[in-house]
Order: structure tokens, then sequence, then C-alpha cells
């Protein structure tokens, strides 16, 4: 994170997704490090706070409505 704040690349800002599972889901100590981090730069931390399991649990029960709707 370091390098690509300041003058060099001017990055202020940094994104964090917690619904994307496999990829960047991000748990709560990684949600600190990350805010203690930007803290240090000066930099903002930007969160995108879905609940990724919620999420997928309702894609499921969606899934099954559907397809037992179309499988009569």
């Amino acid at each position: 994170m370091h390098r690509f704040c300041g003058l060099v690349l001017g990055v202020n800002s940094f994104h964090a997704f917690m619904s994307n599972e496999g990829h960047s889901w991000l748990k709560d100590s990684d949600l600190y490090r990350l805010f203690r981090q930007c803290k240090e730069l000066s930099a903002l931390p930007l969160v995108h706070a879905e609940n990724g399991a919620l999420i997928q649990e309702v894609l499921v029960f969606t899934y099954l409505i559907l397809v037992m709707r179309f499988c009569k």
C-alpha cells in the first residue's frame, strides 16, 4: 500500500469488498488491518459492506424457487 500512496502514484483511497467469497471476501480482522494502514497513509478506506453469506443463501433460495416453478 505504501508504494501506491504519495506523490508518485497519488492513490488516496482503497476499496474493500465483503461479499465476493473466494476472491476478496474480507473478514473483520482484515478490515481492521486495512483501516489501520489507511490511517497511517492518510488514505480513505471504501467498503462495500454486504453480507456475502446472506447473499449466497438468498441466491440459492431464489434458484430453488425458479427451478420448482419452471420444472412443473
